[in-house]
């Protein structure tokens, strides 16, 4: 639930930040940079986990010896706190860094008041309709996310695994 409730509100950074920061015939490669920087990052979490961290039961073909738990282990948190690190740089990077508006708005639109992100919080969180769209957007992330993290105990008995033949 709480991903479905926080789903909606982060989808719309990217828009966001494109009508403060960007004039209006330039919003459109803005919004669709920003949006796919996201996929970029699973992507490279994809490559970066299998190159760093060997496959416990030999199938990599960049391991020619068989690991310990304790090796894989240790391969496995040292990729996890590496990509800590790099958030925390980036994020550090961004507070330092970032003013919340450019010094003259891009368009009509990026000067215009808004509201204090509290206060726009608790009046999405008493708007039916945002309710509404955040539990059609919960259910089914839910279910998937619940079935996709336990689907390789689910299969194995069936004796599917991740074992090219």
């Amino acid at each position: 639930m709480l991903n479905g409730l926080a789903g909606p509100t982060v989808m719309n950074a990217a828009p966001f930040l494109s009508t403060t920061w960007f004039s209006a015939d330039e919003r459109a490669t803005a919004t669709a940079i920003a949006s796919m920087l996201s996929y970029l990052g699973g992507a490279c979490a994809f490559l970066v986990g299998p190159l760093v961290v060997p496959a416990p039961n030999g199938t990599s073909p960049l391991l020619t010896t068989e690991s310990s738990r304790a090796h894989i282990k240790d391969r496995i948190e040292a990729v996890l706190y590496a990509e800590f690190g790099v958030v925390c740089l980036i994020f550090s990077a961004t507070l330092a860094y970032f003013p919340p508006r450019p010094p003259l708005p891009p368009s009509v639109a990026a000067a215009s008041q808004r509201l204090s992100y509290r206060r726009s919080f608790c009046r999405l969180l008493s708007n039916f309709r945002f309710l509404m769209i955040a539990l059609a957007y919960a259910i089914p992330l839910g279910v998937f996310a619940g079935w996709s993290g336990v689907l390789d105990l689910i299969l194995t008995p069936a004796h599917v695994s991740q074992i090219a033949w």
